[in-house]
Parts: C-alpha cells; structure tokens; sequence
C-alpha cells in the first residue's frame, strides 16, 4: 500500500511525553517503590484469539536525526510491546489512523525514550519501524497476534523529516 501525504512535513522529537504518548500507547517504567509493575497494555487485542509472540530483535546499525519516515506500519488487531535489553535511546514514531484506515501522517509525533523505558503500541496504532539513537541495539518484542493479516506496512509518498528538538540536541 502507498500512501501519499504532504510535502516535506518536519515534526520535532520530543522526549519520552507519557502524557503525549498516551493516545498511542504506553510508556514503560518502574512506578514509585513497587517491585512488580504488571503491564496488562502488551497483550490488549480487539478481542479475537490471539497467539502471544515473544521475540528478540537486533539492530546492528544505529540512526543519527533528522531521520525521514519513508515508511509505517501497524497491528490492526493487538499491541506491540518493546522492551531495551541493550540501547540507551530510542525513537518512536506514531500517527493515527485516518477513517480509510491510512496513516494520518499530519498528526505524527516523535517521542524519544531512553535506558530504562518500554513502550506499548496500542492496537491499529501506525508506527515507524524501531530506530535506536545512540548505536547497536536489543529489544524484547511481544506481540499478541490476532490474525495472520496483523502486520500492515505502507511506504510514504511524501516523506516526513523528524528533526531533534532543541532539549534534544544536547543530549
């Protein structure tokens, strides 16, 4: 699927934003003193049967910013959950849907997260594939599968530029 958009639209990065994030999904990280922070969001579906995935995803190559989004993808039917086991920043691309189910690529947001954090996808949210920041990375990836057409991918007409925001470029 292709999917055309505006010409060179810039969007800043911003930090982790769990308040911005919020729409897309979830930020993860220890909560005051618990021991244990359950984090129900990873295996959220639109209720059909799901197979739960758990994988390790290697990044060999690292990306510097501004970074163009020339592609997007999402999980129409469950949650992506990613988890750092070795990476110290990392960003997230996310837009939502349009009503043809296209990415709304004039609503995009950049988040940066770092050492420490995870995010979930929410369902049906487009996001842009994993990017470490800072060299090689490894993720823990789960994903409760609901269908075998669960990954969709489109490449951009018009790519998006993110640019680093001014906290962000000295960091």
């Amino acid at each position: 699927m292709e999917c055309p958009e505006k010409n060179g639209k810039r969007v800043g990065s911003h930090g982790r934003g769990g308040r911005r994030f919020r729409p897309f999904g979830e930020v993860i990280e220890p909560v005051g003193t618990a021991v244990r922070h359950i984090i129900t969001s990873a295996f959220e579906t639109d209720g059909l049967p799901s197979e739960r995935l758990l994988w390790v995803y290697q990044l060999p190559q690292h990306t510097r910013l501004p970074l163009q989004v020339t592609t997007m993808e999402r999980h129409p039917h469950s949650a992506q959950f990613f988890s750092p086991l070795c990476c110290s920043k990392f960003l997230g691309a996310v837009c939502p849907s349009r009503a043809n189910g296209e990415p709304e690529l004039g609503k995009l947001a950049a988040f940066i997260a770092r050492s420490g954090q995870g995010i979930v996808y929410r369902p049906n949210v487009w996001h842009h594939p994993m990017v470490a920041l800072d060299g090689p990375a490894v993720f823990a990836v789960s994903l409760a599968k609901g269908c075998e057409d669960d990954s969709v991918s489109v490449t951009i007409g018009s790519p998006v530029t993110i640019v680093p925001m001014p906290e962000e470029m000295s960091s």
